[in-house]
């Protein structure tokens, strides 16, 4: 497998990790502190490695996702 192939299935799985912790906050299973340790590193590794992925559907959801997380730690921070 090249480099490129290992880095598109890497975010492949962040984004599908992101989407599950996005769904467990929402849902109230996990709490803001989980949620943020869980998801700050695979956030940074998505926004910096957006130009790997190949299509634009799954930039599309990865941009989605981004902003979604964004939210959250808005959210949480102006409600405290």
């Amino acid at each position: 497998m090249t480099l490129l192939v290992i880095n598109y299935l890497l975010l492949d799985c962040i984004i599908k990790f992101l989407q599950l912790i996005i769904m467990q906050y929402d849902t109230e299973t996990i709490t803001y502190n989980t949620f943020c340790s869980l998801s700050k590193a695979k956030i940074a590794f998505l926004s910096e490695n957006l130009e790997s992925i190949p299509t634009e559907d799954k930039k599309v959801l990865a941009n989605n996702i981004i902003n979604r997380c964004k939210e959250i730690y808005l959210d949480y921070v102006t409600t405290c």
